[in-house]
């Protein structure tokens, strides 16, 4: 008689867990074809054109500033070179988090920001010429000017740059990220553009899926890249603050805050408020919920948790770093928390799989 109880309490479960694929494809939502592209369209022409284009001409500006400290190695020159760099520094920060399409064909990560530095191989390449077609090395981008333009005492900086192999590094180092990025913006005014605002649905590769996955690496880069390594909490409690972006220019903490107010703008479509074309409304219109309350809610209410936890740090996260653990462990729990709406909650409930290579960290 047991067995036959156990018997009859499984056959509706081993039913369930056989029942065809459609029926769970049937719990996913469906999306308005042309919500997505209007959603498309506006990310394309208000937040990640502008963004590129703004980057790209900040660079413009920079290599002019460059050009003549090359030619001139002067204190006066130095300085209005270093404002401009940490200008253009930061408003790549604004584009960064599109890295998919024409941004993943330039490789522009490995080309624009790929950091920490590696003194090593930027002396090397110093020595033995600027090559374009070099990747995954940490010796080019914002982090190599960081050092050249920033490192030791003004007179330092001033007898670097004027070295002739030096003075040819960082013209064709800015000339490389000027190139790249100037494709990045061809491609997203034309074929690319045009088709990223009609590549609906939410299998792998359509734009849906395309944002969902760069918005959670670019988020986790947040996390990892310029909290987590430096601090120690993923180092054994060994801390570094040498590999914090902007370390030489101290712009770590102002670096920080862009990245951060990038992402909030890539999620809500503005640094602070949810806009109609914006990831956030598409999940609040999808009434999409974690323990009954609503996803886009609980996304807001963290990203104001971790934007409150970070206005307490000063103007140096590297002493903060040193100094202050539980304000910056703090600060990292804040942002895991998030991680886990934003990567596994949202992707879930909408049915779009994470792509890029997962990180293990995820939990810490």
């Amino acid at each position: 008689m047991r067995r036959l109880i156990l018997l009859t309490i499984c056959f509706p479960l081993l039913f369930s867990a056989c029942a065809p694929d459609e029926e769970a494809t049937n719990l996913c939502p469906e999306l308005d074809e042309t919500e997505q592209q209007s959603i498309f369209a506006a990310y394309k022409d208000q937040v990640i054109l502008p963004a590129y284009l703004d980057a790209y001409n900040n660079l413009l500006l920079l290599r002019d500033d460059l050009a003549l400290l090359v030619d001139n190695p002067n204190a006066v020159i130095l300085e209005q070179t270093q404002a401009r760099f940490r200008a253009a520094y930061i408003y790549w920060e604004y584009a960064e988090p599109f890295y998919f399409g024409p941004a993943e064909d330039q490789l522009i990560e490995d080309h624009v920001n790929f950091f920490p530095i590696d003194l090593d191989a930027l002396e090397e390449t110093i020595n033995n010429g600027f090559d374009s077609d070099v990747t995954e090395r940490y010796d080019r981008g914002f982090p190599a000017m960081d050092y050249l333009l920033f490192e030791g005492e003004t007179s330092d900086v001033l007898t670097r740059v004027a070295d002739s192999d030096t003075k040819s590094f960082l013209i064709s180092n800015i000339n490389n990220m000027i190139d790249r990025m100037a494709k990045v913006i061809e491609d997203w005014q034309g074929a690319f553009g045009s088709a990223f605002v009609n590549n609906i649905g939410k299998v792998d590769g359509a734009s849906l899926s395309q944002l969902i996955n760069s918005y959670n690496r670019h988020f986790e880069t947040i996390k990892r890249n310029r909290i987590g390594l430096a601090s120690g909490i993923l180092t054994l409690g060994f801390k570094n603050v040498e590999v914090l972006e902007g370390y030489y220019s101290n712009s770590s903490l102002e670096l920080l805050n862009a990245a951060v107010e990038a992402s909030s703008v890539f999620f809500l479509g503005d640094s602070q408020e949810e806009l109609p074309n914006s990831i956030s409304r598409l999940v609040r219109n999808l009434d999409l919920r974690v323990n009954n309350n609503l996803l886009a809610n609980e996304m807001k209410i963290s990203i104001d948790e971790y934007t409150q936890a970070l206005s307490t740090f000063d103007s140096n996260l590297a002493d903060a770093i040193i100094n202050d653990e539980q304000k910056i462990t703090g600060l990292y729990q804040v942002f895991s928390g998030f991680v886990v709406l934003a990567k596994t909650d949202m992707p879930t409930l909408m049915c779009i799989s994470i792509t890029y290579v997962d990180n293990p960290s995820d939990s810490d």
